[in-house]
């Protein structure tokens, strides 16, 4: 980021201007209880390619967060504690245990292997047992037709 007026580079941000853009965005009057800067080791909430980040958090009851790019000055995330509880939920239902970044789960993978083998069987036991069977009820009937001399 450079300034329009004199071309001098804005970026990285300083807590100052994070400060000041964290309380543009955010919608409430809660004080910022503390303000740290991302380099490395981001929490889960936030993914490592927004680093470097300033992570602004608000004095209020779901004690909402919100970190901003130290490169560009967008707000790359949200989070309050109800969505971190909604993530961490998320997390167990995806069966995503691990903290890497990149989805390499073989639980996972198993699973989904196992239940696409059981949908794919069921369909196949579902032909054989009720759709191969209404069609061999069908053709007798048929044929009866035709030698009873019914049109």
């Amino acid at each position: 980021m450079l300034n329009a007026q004199t071309g001098e580079r804005l970026s990285p941000l300083n807590q100052t201007t994070a400060i000041a853009l964290a309380q543009y965005y955010y919608l409430g009057n809660e004080p910022i209880t503390d303000v740290s800067l991302l380099t490395d080791n981001p929490p889960f909430e936030l993914s490592a390619r927004h680093l470097p980040a300033w992570r602004i958090n608000f004095d209020h009851f779901s004690a909402p967060s919100i970190y901003i790019s130290a490169d560009s000055g967008l707000v790359v995330a949200k989070r309050h504690a109800f969505w971190r509880l909604f993530d961490w939920m998320f997390r167990f239902h995806v069966m995503d245990y691990g903290d890497a970044e990149e989805i390499d789960n073989q639980l996972l993978f198993w699973i989904a292997l196992i239940s696409t083998l059981a949908a794919v069987s069921g369909l196949t036991l579902t032909y054989f047992r009720v759709l191969r069977r209404t069609k061999n009820k069908r053709k007798p009937m048929l044929s009866k037709r035709k030698h009873s001399g019914v049109a």
